[in-house]
């Protein structure tokens, strides 16, 4: 029975994903679907790792067929053949991301701006000057006139558009070797910073690695040196401008606080210094304003008088009545959008627990509270302890939170990860923290020092963090599937090179071989890219070369004994339908054409016949006894005479069958059985053989002994040398092949050597001589000077 066909589905827009596993595909003509380009016209659907969206354009191609579940793709009627992926049907996929530069002057490098410039490749980097005729202020960023700038690509990524590249002018590769770039300033300059609420001016020196610029800012940091939580206009001056006129002035100046966005100053404006303009955007100049927390993270703004309760929980009520929770006041030193007026009821029984916090990704904020009250402001991913849920910024799905457990001293506890290899399941432990983010996204890694790829999970109930070891993540993909190497084989046709094959498959132990298949012989080679098609391949057999693939093979069956085969790749092909001999054998074999062969020979064929009868007449029914002479029980199965198989007969030790009437012995064991032949086996009924009327003879008297050795070794050497006399009968008279001509020559000269020594006269009297040297020497070969010897010694 045939299997459903399969089918890969690649999108011609790389964004709307990558297949899982194969397809079936409902309703195809004639249950088939052929392969090319065709657009989608259903409704939106999601299945099996790919989008399918209406009016895009994807490639089917058959994968043969399956008796596995697949997943069904939308049905072939929701489907069009078209061209191409560029078919005029097919819309346009999304573009790519533009590039993306940092950017910053070169008298300024640590104020630094991120860009898209449209007119920019990933080439362009080095010094620039900006030659617009006025000022241009690009995300706070400030592009003057003649002044050089570094530009640098960094990637792919949606960022402020920035000037064209061709307001620029190239003037080299780096700041400091660039000699067509202005000077940068070296007189000293101050700091003014006038209250916006009209009541104090205040100067300062730069921080020593502050960044400034004039504009209109409202301070956030701790008062000091007379800067209060409200806003200022900031102007910046050279040192000789009043009041401060000269370097002694200078060096009395406080140092101002360092200029962190968001930390010490929220930025109002940088190109205006008219506090002015600001009046709603500035807070108060009275008023004190905090934000009150929940453990949940849910904040809000008041202006209500809850300073005896800064750095505490407490329970609070509005005009609807108690609010829920408890709530964790802190002084507001940003932006105040106040709400509703509240109440405070009381300290909170219990204060929210201070819990682990993880964020990873690219958040661009994360505001928390420590576990010492303390309210942090902080960018990019990081690990924390928190009283509260943390406040987080940035573009979604582009950074995940996640809670641990409770901290520990206002850490976060060391736990222990579960890292499983995708491809053997080895599992190995480790207690590096920044694990989790992998745990978060579902990612796999690979591992420095350790092959294969690394799904990270948490402990499981039961687990046991065993022998944890430091580990340092190499690479981080979606899935064990992106992250595997390819594995796949190409079959290439012995006789047409261009008949090529991909498969799946596993065909590791074919790899280099021949194998040969429905569709003829193919060499295996193993690769590591993508197939651009796939088959199915079943094999029923392999060899080393191609020749040896393309060879035709033939299995001689033995006439009268079908598990005597032999196999050749000689052309016996004429021979086919008739009975042979081959040399050096005196067997008859019928010939067969095979697919699969087994050592395959060489064979001459020496003799040809119609039938096996005619080639190698039918051994004859013979009465035969075996008896087990081996110490331990055997078991003994015969084919009688009328072709059919015996039940096993179990002997044990010097156990006999008794007579029986025998076709071919199946099961027996020459090296410790004794067989006894009692003639040709009779057939007085039709089917019924029976063995014939044998009369004892009494060949010796008893008591009878036997010349150099004792009776029953005499005895045994000469059977054994009678049944291999009657088996050289067998096979000169019927064709009979002994299984087990090895032994004959032992017996045969054990044989010869009793018969010799059965020669000599254990009678014979040897009469020595009376005198010695003067007499004949003796009939018994006693001479002079030689020691008496007797005849039979």
């Amino acid at each position: 029975m045939a299997g459903i066909p399969k089918y890969n589905i690649i999108p011609c827009c790389p964004d709307s994903g990558r297949q899982i596993e194969q397809f079936h595909i409902p309703d195809g003509p004639g249950g088939l679907v052929p392969d090319g380009v065709y657009v989608y016209n259903g409704s939106f659907d999601n299945t099996n790792g790919i989008s399918f969206v209406t009016n895009q354009c994807y490639t089917i191609q058959g994968a043969g067929s399956s008796f596995a579940t697949l997943p069904d793709a939308p049905s072939y009627n929701d489907f069009s053949l078209v061209e191409g992926c560029l078919d005029e049907l097919c819309i346009a996929c999304e573009p790519a991301l533009p590039n993306t530069f940092e950017v910053y002057a070169c008298c300024d490098s640590a104020n630094v701006i991120t860009l898209n410039i449209d007119d920019a490749t990933n080439t362009t980097n080095g010094v620039y000057s900006y030659n617009g005729v006025l000022p241009l202020i690009v995300g706070g960023f400030t592009f003057e006139p003649e002044q050089c700038y570094k530009i640098e690509y960094v990637g792919n990524a949606i960022e402020t558009g920035g000037p064209f590249l061709s307001t620029f002018l190239f003037q080299g590769s780096t700041c400091e070797l660039t000699e067509n770039c202005p000077a940068c300033p070296t007189t000293p300059q101050y700091l003014r910073y006038a209250s916006c609420c009209g009541n104090s001016v205040l100067y300062f020196r730069p921080y020593s690695t502050g960044i400034y610029t004039e504009g209109v800012y409202e301070y956030l940091g701790t008062p000091v040196n007379g800067l209060e939580n409200i806003c200022y206009s900031l102007t910046i001056e050279d040192v000789g401008v009043a009041p401060i006129d000269d370097i002694t002035e200078y060096g009395a100046l406080p140092e101002a606080p360092d200029f962190i966005e968001n930390v010490t100053f929220d930025t109002f404006s940088n190109v205006t210094t008219n506090c002015a303009a600001f009046t709603l955007e500035c807070p108060s100049c009275k008023k004190t304003c905090y934000t009150l927390y929940n453990c949940d993270g849910i904040f809000f703004n008041t202006t209500s008088d809850v300073s005896a309760y800064v750095g505490e929980f407490i329970t609070i009520s509005n005009n609807d009545g108690p609010v829920a929770g408890t709530w964790f006041v802190l002084l507001n030193t940003g932006k105040c959008d106040a709400t509703e007026d509240i109440t405070v009821t009381g300290l909170a029984p219990e204060p929210c627990d201070c819990r682990c916090f993880e964020v990873t990704g690219n958040p661009t904020k994360i505001i928390y509270i420590d576990c010492n009250g303390n309210l942090i402001n902080t960018a990019g991913a990081d690990k924390f302890c928190s009283l509260v849920y943390p406040f987080v910024t940035g573009t979604p799905g582009q950074y995940q939170i996640s809670e641990g457990d409770n901290c520990v001293d206002g850490e976060c506890p060391v736990l222990c990860y579960k890292l499983t290899n995708c491809d053997t399941g080895e599992v190995i432990y480790s207690t590096l923290q920044n694990l989790s983010q992998y745990v978060i996204t579902s990612s796999i890694v690979t591992l420095s020092g350790y092959e294969g790829c690394w799904q990270v999970n948490n402990l499981e109930e039961g687990d046991i963090c065993d022998c944890p070891v430091n580990v340092v993540v190499l690479q981080v993909f979606s899935s064990c599937q992106a992250c595997l190497p390819i594995v796949a084989y190409k079959l290439t046709n012995c006789e047409n090179p261009a008949d090529i094959k991909y498969t799946y498959d596993d065909l590791s132990e074919y790899i280099d071989q021949v194998v040969k298949s429905d569709c003829g012989c193919y060499l295996v080679e193993l690769i590591d890219f993508q197939p651009p098609s796939l088959s199915t391949i079943i094999i029923t057999t392999s060899f080393t070369t191609c020749v040896e693939c393309l060879r035709q093979y033939y299995e001689l069956t033995n006439c009268n004994d079908s598990d005597d085969v032999i196999y050749t790749y000689t052309d016996v092909s004429a021979y086919i339908g008739q009975v042979i001999k081959i040399q050096g054998c005196d067997s008859c074999f019928t010939i067969e054409e095979t697919e699969i062969p087994i050592n395959p020979v060489i064979v001459t064929v020496s003799e040809t016949f119609d039938t096996c009868p005619e080639c190698a007449p039918p051994p004859p029914c013979l009465c035969s006894r075996r008896t087990n002479y081996s110490t331990t029980a055997k078991e003994y199965q015969y084919i009688d005479c009328n072709g059919n198989e015996s039940a096993v007969i179990t002997l044990q030790p010097n156990e006999s069958t008794g007579k029986l009437c025998v076709g071919d012995w199946r099961v027996f064991y020459p090296e410790t059985d004794n067989l006894e032949v009692f003639g040709n086996c009779l057939l007085p009924s039709k089917f019924n053989w029976v063995c014939p009327i044998t009369i004892p003879v009494k060949k010796v008297k008893p008591g009878y002994s036997t010349p150099s050795c004792d009776i029953e070794k005499y005895e045994k050497i000469t059977c054994k040398a009678s049944e291999i006399y009657y088996k050289q009968v067998m096979r000169l008279r019927y064709g009979i092949s002994n299984c087990c001509p090895e032994d004959e020559e032992k017996w045969l000269v054990k044989k010869e050597l009793i018969d010799l020594d059965a020669l000599r006269d254990p009678d014979y009297i040897c009469t020595p001589v009376t005198t010695c040297c003067s007499q004949p020497i003796s009939s018994c070969g006693c001479g002079c000077n030689q020691t008496l010897k007797t005849c039979n010694s």
